[in-house]
């Protein structure tokens, strides 16, 4: 199974009973992928939609943010009750072995999880300068995965610490420390191992975002990688220009909001995973008419380069790891090669994308050489909207414990999978589909095995 949390902001606040005044609320679940007889090999039920919000189970709600003294409690004592059922599990006098991967959640929870609050990357110990090449290693030497989930909790084991388990920081101390700042709150070991992962959708949204902020220096031709007025100076207002028009022109060329604040009013911005994909898809060569021309080639071949390496990490299919960490170390190369120069590489890759194009291969050979979609926060994801409008409109106000209480029910009938039999079945009427044909299609083909 998978399981993880996820927090969300711009609840309503009730005059209730007991309440706690805060707008967000923090919701922890998990989702059964499938069910393997050990003795034969054979699966006994697989999950068909296991990024539906329909098929994830709720384990709790908090109230407040997703942050250690807010969620620590809760989250050792889901540790201690998986722990148990690993020990001893039977379901109609049958031993049950449970395997679970805390994968739904995103890089802050990531962080928060493992006591690597300090940390510049999660998945290895690759310096700033190493990443983006003005170091003096090689990107190649970059592409292993170096921290394991058995080496982060021995690593803070042998750290000087102060009473409340906080370890003791120092001047300039990062490579003896690793980012290391506390206690991971996980201590069952298979599960603090999945935590060394890249979450498939924050994937496709940071690494995109990431791609839309070169974008924006490159049609501003500011070749300083920040979005800070005050370093920027004079050329800050070049760079917010190029931003607006980009967003205007994309607006107009595609009707897709761009890199704008959510007008839903829920926090974030309009960069969710379905546009990330849209615009890398469908519109690559609206982005590339954005930057100048001189950028345009380097910058279609990174669109692409990009778009080919998100489809199969976040496929459900066997991947042939060997020619896909070729195709990610040459997009590496390209990024280093063609929008920097040996004396000025001002690009920074953000530490996302340097976990997808140097570990997301080795991620899928960990995963049996199949891609990772099935292990998607998406589900999580979602369900924050169904979160939000039956607190709102489906719950008892009398007390925040009757309200949390009715929200918490009617989240576990909703994927109850004996209620969910139930809903009827819509046969809609049948119409030509125009079937979507992408010209990288045939390269994408050639990286899966099946």
């Amino acid at each position: 199974m998978k399981e993880g949390g996820d927090g969300s902001g711009s609840h309503a606040v009730y005059h209730q009973l007991m309440n706690v005044d805060t707008h967000n609320m923090f919701l922890y679940m998990f989702c059964i992928l499938r069910v393997v007889d050990t003795v034969t090999g054979q699966p006994l039920y697989v999950n068909s939609a296991p990024d539906s919000p329909h098929t994830h189970r709720p384990l709790f709600i908090i109230m407040g943010k997703e942050d250690v003294p807010n969620i620590s409690a809760d989250i050792q004592r889901v540790d201690r009750e998986r722990l148990e059922l690993k020990e001893y599990f039977t379901i109609s006098g049958i031993q049950v072995n449970l395997v679970s991967k805390m994968s739904s959640i995103d890089a802050k929870m990531r962080k928060t999880l493992t006591g690597l609050g300090g940390a510049h990357r999660l998945l290895c110990h690759t310096s700033k300068d190493d990443a983006n090449g003005r170091g003096h290693r090689d990107p190649e030497d970059c592409f292993m995965i170096t921290r394991t989930g058995s080496q982060i909790a021995q690593d803070y084991r042998d750290m000087e610490k102060d009473p409340h388990g906080r370890v003791l920081t120092k001047p300039s101390d990062y490579a003896s420390r690793g980012g290391i700042t506390q206690a991971p709150l996980v201590d069952d070991e298979e599960v603090l191992e999945s935590l060394v992962f890249i979450s498939p959708l924050h994937a496709v949204m940071r690494v995109f975002g990431w791609v839309i902020l070169l974008m924006h220096h490159l049609r501003s031709e500011t070749y300083q990688w920040t979005e800070s007025t005050v370093k920027l100076g004079l050329s800050a207002v070049f760079f917010k220009k190029a931003r607006e028009e980009s967003k205007e022109r994309v607006k107009e060329r595609t009707g897709i909001i761009m890199d704008a604040v959510d007008f839903a009013g829920r926090g974030g911005n309009t960069d969710k995973g379905d546009v990330c994909k849209r615009l890398l898809r469908d519109h690559r060569e609206v982005l590339v008419s954005l930057v100048p021309e001189r950028h345009q080639a380097p910058f279609r071949e990174l669109l692409e380069g990009v778009w080919v390496v998100l489809r199969v990490y976040t496929s459900s299919r066997k991947v042939d790891a060997t020619r896909f960490r070729l195709v990610c170390l040459d997009l590496y190369h390209l990024i280093q090669n063609n929008f920097s120069n040996e004396t000025d590489r001002w690009i920074s890759i953000s530490p996302t994308t340097h976990s997808v194009l140097a570990h997301s291969w080795e991620l899928i050979e960990r995963n049996g050489g199949v891609g990772v979609g099935e292990l998607s926060e998406s589900g999580l994801e979602s369900n924050n909207k169904y979160l939000r409008s039956i607190r709102t409109s489906l719950s008892r106000k009398t007390s925040q414990e009757a309200c949390n209480e009715d929200t918490l029910v009617r989240l576990w009938l909703k994927s109850d999978p004996l209620i969910r039999s139930f809903k009827p079945i819509i046969h809609s009427r049948p119409t030509a589909r125009k079937e979507r044909k992408d010209a990288l299609d045939h390269i994408i083909r050639e990286l899966f095995i099946d």
